[in-house]
């Protein structure tokens, strides 16, 4: 694990995590509704009155993620109750489960769309039957040489 986590925090600069952190879900959270959100994010209304900023500092504050020494030392004590109320570990369980809830609704708008694509060619063939029509050649396999 020693290897692996020196690998993790090699290049890892904190200031410049948490500067990153604060835009990109700024971002998030402007963009989404309330509904879309990552439940977790919806904790910044509740508790940070919508300061995006303070909630990201007391994720680094407070995450047993924020720096090799902390999480080294929650290694050395692992303690499940600590992780599972881990700030960091929250937002990324609740981003998870954001991703499983959207693909779901991806893959049915998904199934609609490959439904309406199909009825849509066959009502092209059947109006043009003496129209050549080709394949997509951006879904074709190419065979190349050189």
């Amino acid at each position: 694990m020693g290897k692996g986590l020196s690998g993790m925090y090699k290049d890892y600069n904190p200031p410049t995590d948490r500067k990153i952190a604060k835009r990109m879900i700024r971002i998030v959270y402007d963009s989404l509704s309330k509904e879309d959100r990552p439940v977790e994010l919806n904790r910044i209304d509740s508790l940070f009155a919508g300061d995006v900023e303070r909630y990201v500092d007391f994720l680094y504050d407070n995450s047993i993620f924020a720096s090799r020494q902390q999480f080294e030392a929650f290694l050395k004590d692992p303690d499940i109750e600590k992780l599972k109320n881990d700030p960091a570990y929250r937002l990324n369980k609740s981003v998870m489960q954001s991703f499983g809830r959207d693909a779901k609704k991806l893959s049915e708008i998904a199934k609609k769309y490959r439904r309406g694509h199909r009825l849509f060619i066959a009502g092209l063939l059947e109006m043009q039957p003496d129209r050549k029509f080709y394949p997509d050649a951006n879904f074709t396999m190419r065979l190349t040489y050189g």
